[in-house]
């Protein structure tokens, strides 16, 4: 074995060389389960500015019945209307029917993606040379791109035009943002 054929050509390894690998490997773990528990608690401090954000001072600013508020050191506080859609591998098919039928099928991008094998680079230059005749620019794949459906709900919503929400798994909140005072 290669291991085997390196401990023979190599010296055995010294005490303190030993202990230093020991020493590395420890710190290397501390430093490992300083990251998780660093991840950890910040999936828990964007899930509580989440709810904030998206809950709290909504709720908070309609009670008071006010969409914007300027704090004492100068910094605005706005509340506005959140927007999120996602079309699902389930509904794909359906919301991509819905989108033909009702004229919208301009936001649907479809992707092509050809591979060729190595040794075929004067085959795929042939077929890129045929496509740039016909003016076809190919690069694989169908869909919309997500803020260009989030825009696309936004308008249809907030223009009160019929809208499937479920098909397009929209849902529709409010949103907090603290725009900080530059002074």
């Amino acid at each position: 074995m290669l291991e085997d054929e390196m401990l023979a050509d190599s010296q055995m390894p010294t005490d303190q060389g030993l202990g230093k690998i020991s020493t590395l490997a420890e710190r290397y773990t501390d430093l490992d389960g300083e990251i998780k528990d660093a991840e950890t608690r910040l999936k828990f401090l964007k899930e509580q500015a989440r709810d904030i954000a998206e809950k709290q001072l909504p709720e908070a600013m309609a009670e008071v019945g006010v969409a914007k508020f300027t704090l004492t050191d100068g910094s605005e506080v706005t509340v506005k209307p959140y927007y999120s859609a996602k079309i699902s591998d389930e509904k794909r098919e359906e919301c991509f029917t819905w989108l033909q039928d009702h004229g919208h099928e301009a936001l649907i991008k479809d992707e092509v993606v050809l591979t060729f094998n190595r040794g075929e680079h004067e085959k795929a230059e042939k077929f890129k040379a045929q496509l740039e005749e016909q003016g076809l620019e190919y690069s694989g794949k169908m869909g919309v791109h997500p803020q260009t459906l989030t825009a696309f709900v936004k308008e249809q919503v907030e223009s009160g035009a019929e809208f499937p929400l479920e098909l397009f798994n929209v849902y529709i909140g409010q949103i907090a943002k603290v725009k900080r005072s530059k002074a």
